[in-house]
């Protein structure tokens, strides 16, 4: 019998909406996709919860404090060489972003830039959502 190939790490990321639903990206500093804009968030730590790692990325990459954090949807991804599972979370914060040793600009997006697939994934579930929703009285239609 062969088993599957398995997750080889979870991550966790934030849709931070505004008044108007636009999405919170950061511009991202590192290795990986540098200069590109992404949603914020990370990988879980051992030892942590989802929520602990969304509430501490969302803290360390844009000092924003996390009021509540809901799941919202899940997508398979890649990091680098490594399959991850990202987590995804609708997140009202406290604060104005300031950037980091991992972030370098914020901005509040209506489109979706070149992201990572999963995040493009996410993202277009929420921006559709979100369409249907004034065209529907707030009544959510479709999922994940």
């Amino acid at each position: 019998m062969e088993y599957p190939k398995v997750v080889t790490g979870v991550g966790v990321a934030a849709i931070i909406p505004n008044s108007k639903n636009f999405v919170l990206l950061g511009k991202r500093k590192g290795l990986i996709r540098n200069g590109k804009w992404d949603l914020i968030g990370g990988f879980v730590e051992p030892n942590e919860s989802l929520e602990e790692a969304i509430t501490r990325e969302v803290q360390e990459e844009t000092q924003l404090r996390v009021k509540s954090a809901k799941y919202f949807c899940s997508f398979p991804g890649q990091y680098g060489d490594r399959q991850i599972l990202v987590i995804f979370f609708i997140c009202k914060v406290l604060g104005k972003p300031q950037k980091s040793e991992e972030v370098e600009d914020y901005k509040y997006f209506n489109t979706i830039p070149d992201v990572f697939d999963s995040s493009r994934k996410a993202l277009s579930v929420w921006f559709q959502k979100n369409q249907l929703n004034k065209k529907n009285n707030g009544v959510h239609i479709c999922t994940p």
